[in-house]
């Protein structure tokens, strides 16, 4: 069995909703745990769910192997398109990649007349009360950007193409060949998380 250290907050902040953190350890031993946050709609009377246009990937940093952690750095929002779950992987030479994928709104009636109902459209976000957006959320395909300095900066997000049709599926254990990577990227799965604070078990 592996080893469990002991469990510490990584962020924590009433006016933001952080979920599904994903951690990596750079080449030279620096841990990154990047996660996707958003304004606490809470506070606005209004849910908080897996789809909103202000979501974006933030990463916070640890030096000393956990115990201390820097403030989130967000990395390269788009406005009016909500980013999801980051996923970080440290490649073989040292560059991290980060990868996320995005959901947008697009103007139509209902989920059918956005090209779905299916896993790439989401309509429920209309039976919130003090809802804003009125069309239907649709994701806009996947993104990846990369750090060649242990995760103190990344390049522009890269869009990568992802197939929308309603059989394709994605799964926590899979692998991806990504356009223009060196190396293959696959996804992590969180220790733990809540709306109100992201926790890192390190070893």
């Amino acid at each position: 069995m592996p080893r469990i250290g002991p469990s510490s907050i990584v962020y924590r902040a009433d006016d933001y909703y952080a979920i599904a953190p994903t951690v990596c350890r750079a080449a030279n031993g620096a841990l990154l745990v990047g996660f996707r946050r958003q304004p606490n709609r809470a506070k606005q009377g209004r849910w908080n769910m897996h789809i909103d246009t202000e979501s974006h990937v933030a990463i916070v940093r640890s030096h000393d192997g956990g115990r201390t952690w820097s403030v989130p750095r967000t990395v390269e929002p788009t406005p009016g398109v909500g980013q999801q779950s980051a996923q970080l992987t440290t490649l073989s030479d040292g560059r991290i990649l980060l990868c996320s994928f995005q959901w947008g709104i697009v103007d139509a009636a209902d989920e059918a007349a956005a090209g779905g109902p299916h896993v790439f459209t989401r309509g429920y976000h209309r039976k919130q009360p003090n809802n804003p957006w009125k069309g239907i959320f649709k994701m806009m395909g996947g993104i990846v950007c990369h750090s060649d300095d242990h995760g103190e900066t990344f390049s522009p997000w890269r869009a990568v193409g992802t197939p929308l049709e309603s059989t394709w599926r994605a799964s926590a254990r899979s692998r991806a060949r990504l356009p223009n990577c060196r190396a293959d990227a696959c996804c992590c799965r969180p220790t733990e998380r809540s709306p109100a604070r992201l926790t890192a078990r390190c070893a």
